[in-house]
């Protein structure tokens, strides 16, 4: 679906204005929310970055090393040094026999704008080693109206929470209610509903 078909079926199902401009960017806020939404809740393939170089300039004297913008969930971190590469672990977490002696074993992600890592023991750093992510991106938010999202698997749940968001945002609290339950009793049905052989 495009940006202008999302548009379009939520304005039909919450019953609100097409002229009224700020309707129509209530509406188109709703989408890139449910959009968003969608996106962070599930790992999804489409989203997934591989490999992506931090810069380790900064972080020689231990200082958090800042992730891309468009970060949502941190899915691996490898380290390299020489001819060697191996994995990094959360902080806390069970290590497996050291590679490389003194260089960073654990990592640990600290919230914030930005969000940032940090790498333990970071005294051994240099410039010439790499710190490589694969994490999930956020989505490209939808703006002319023939964008359209990254998955087309995506669209019914987009559509549903936008049409719910609108209701919220409206002041209609039992329509927005009415809908989410409709949704959660389709699909509590779905589920315990045999498959056919």
């Amino acid at each position: 679906m495009t940006f202008l078909e999302f548009q379009s079926k939520v304005q039909r199902l919450t019953k609100t204005s097409t002229r009224d401009a700020a309707l129509v960017s209530l509406t188109k806020d709703a989408i890139n929310v449910a959009l968003y939404d969608v996106a962070r809740e599930q790992k999804w393939p489409e989203l997934l970055t591989v490999r992506h170089e931090l810069d380790l300039a900064t972080a020689v004297d231990g200082t958090p090393i800042t992730v891309p913008t468009d970060f949502i969930e941190l899915e691996r971190v490898k380290y390299s040094s020489g001819n060697y590469k191996w994995r990094l672990f959360p902080v806390g977490s069970v290590l497996p026999p050291q590679l490389v002696p003194g260089k960073p074993r654990e990592y640990q992600l600290v919230s914030g704008n930005p969000i940032s890592i940090v790498v333990d023991p970071y005294t051994a750093i240099v410039a010439e080693d790499q710190l490589l992510i694969d994490y999930y991106k956020a989505p490209a938010e939808l703006v002319a109206d023939g964008d359209e999202p990254s998955s087309n698997l995506w669209d019914n749940e987009i559509l549903k929470r936008a049409e719910h968001y609108v209701f919220i945002y409206l002041g209609r609290p039992n329509e927005a209610n009415a809908m989410w339950r409709t949704r959660l009793l389709a699909m509590k049905q779905q589920s315990s509903t045999p498959e056919n052989p």
